[in-house]
């Protein structure tokens, strides 16, 4: 049922990237797609943080991809196992902020 929830909700920002409202749900379906991923695992979060990455080159001024990414920013960072230096190298990472022009 998730699976199918997420395409449509792909449909939804398809037709309007910014859709706020859409946004928001495309995290609340894709948390409950891991509530029995994580168990074995398994994290939606570089999948996620790859949408968001398409959907911003895509619309530089996309806010509501952008405010997606802060949710996931760190998640990413810990299941990376970043320490120190490599998080402060992600946020400096013109690929991770603000370099899609």
């Amino acid at each position: 049922m998730w699976k199918e929830e997420l395409g449509l909700v792909g449909m939804m920002l398809g037709r309007d990237e910014r859709n706020f409202h859409g946004w928001a749900y495309r995290r609340i379906v894709v948390a409950a797609m891991e509530k029995g991923l994580i168990e074995k695992g398994i994290s939606l979060v570089e999948q996620e943080w790859e949408y968001t990455t398409v959907m911003i080159k895509s619309n530089m001024s996309n806010y509501s991809a952008w405010h997606s990414r802060t949710k996931l920013a760190g998640r990413l960072l810990k299941e990376r196992g970043a320490q120190k230096q490599a998080r402060m190298d992600f946020l400096e990472d013109g690929e991770n902020c603000s370099n899609y022009s």
